[in-house]
């Protein structure tokens, strides 16, 4: 039977849980944030398109509100349409925006019927489609509150399941089996995802082998990566509204760590030695810090307190191709910042889609994953 509801003045056809086989339909969730779905998620599309298949993207329930114009849309979904063409209305793509509005509306009075939601929008981003990859959320009971746990969306759209657990030792097991408890038979496989080089033999040879005869299918371990962790100059004078005075031809390099520098010039010479690709965060006055820095490898300085640097920093910068980004905020608040950032670095750009592709290409079996949807 059709529903016709409306959430923030929008409106929906519902449907029954019963969909037809027209379209294939994959849904990514995790055992922890940050475990690498949006990335899987743009390997696993591009893959579908190499097949020949029409494979389209979904994020149900938005949790990266941000402003694009006049509307409010998820971050991951904005970027993975910007990247990867993956056409549809943002009302569609991301049907449901945890943004502070809905969370107290909803809270005080929940009369939204948010599976009918996402149903509707997702029959809407399968016009067309051969494949639906849908992004879920981060540990399979989040959404419950809204009627949407991760087992719930599954079989109100009809999909197999894939996990991705960040293998961080023994705990993840147990995290593994919970997801094939309550998932059962539409848990399609699982990816063990940054894997420390020290277990990659345990796993390889202990771990699969356990999992397989627990009844789990383990499409293959990722590799620890820090190449995906890291953001580039741009991004983080982006994210600290900076001002780039020397070097904005070098925005593109990728920041491998951050280093702050408090100390005197002998000293904040061999710390930054310690380290290379780095980015020094000092202020804008400690000129001696900054020429220690540029004394070593070091990929970018934040100077703090909107202080521009002497002309013989500049000199220096320019000389050694490192930018320099003064920001109007003091040292403390600036790591703090930073460290908010490199948290949730995400994929949003080429640079880490095209890397978590090649990841994954040389790890997992997205053949067998794709091979496997059909049933």
């Amino acid at each position: 039977m059709a529903m016709v509801f409306s959430l923030n003045g929008r409106y929906y056809s519902g449907h029954s849980e019963d969909k037809g086989d027209e379209v294939q339909a994959i849904y990514v969730i995790s055992t922890t944030p940050r475990a690498g779905k949006t990335g899987t998620c743009a390997a696993i599309i591009l893959r579908a398109r190499e097949r020949g298949l029409a494979a389209g993207y979904m994020k149900p329930i938005g949790t990266l509100p941000i402003r694009v114009g006049d509307v409010v849309v998820d971050e991951d979904c904005h970027r993975m349409q910007s990247l990867l063409g993956v056409e549809g209305e943002p009302r569609h793509v991301s049907p449901l925006m945890l943004t502070p509005q809905f969370v107290h509306a909803h809270l005080a009075r929940p009369r939204t019927n948010c599976p009918e939601v996402v149903a509707g929008a997702f029959e809407a981003c399968s016009e067309g489609r051969d494949l639906v990859v849908v992004e879920g959320l981060s540990y399979l009971h989040q959404g419950r509150w809204l009627g949407l746990s991760a087992a719930r969306v599954a079989k109100l759209i009809d999909a197999r399941v894939l996990l991705i657990a960040e293998f961080d030792g023994e705990s993840a097991l147990d995290d593994i089996l919970a997801a094939r408890d309550g998932l059962r038979d539409r848990l399609v496989g699982v990816i063990l995802n940054r894997v420390d080089a020290s277990r990659l033999p345990l796993v390889n040879d202990s771990v699969i082998t356990f999992l397989a005869d627990g009844g789990v299918r383990v499409l293959g371990a990722v590799p620890e990566d820090e190449g995906l962790r890291g953001v580039t100059v741009e991004e983080v004078a982006t994210r600290l509204q900076g001002r780039v005075v020397s070097g904005g031809d070098e925005l593109a390099a990728t920041i491998g760590s951050f280093m702050v520098g408090a100390m005197g010039q002998r000293k904040a010479l061999s710390f930054f030695k310690a380290k290379g690709d780095k980015a020094v965060i000092t202020g804008g006055d400690r000129e001696d810090i900054q020429l220690a820095a540029l004394d070593t490898e070091t990929v970018a300085l934040l100077l703090t307190g909107n202080q521009k640097p002497t002309k013989r920093v500049i000199a220096k910068a320019t000389k050694k191709k490192v930018p320099i980004v003064t920001v109007d905020m003091d040292t403390m608040s600036t790591v703090e910042r930073v460290e908010a950032l490199v948290t949730r670095a995400r994929i949003h750009d080429e640079r880490r889609v095209n890397r978590m592709r090649r990841l994954l290409s040389d790890s997992v079996d997205l053949d067998a994953l794709l091979d496997g949807l059909e049933r």
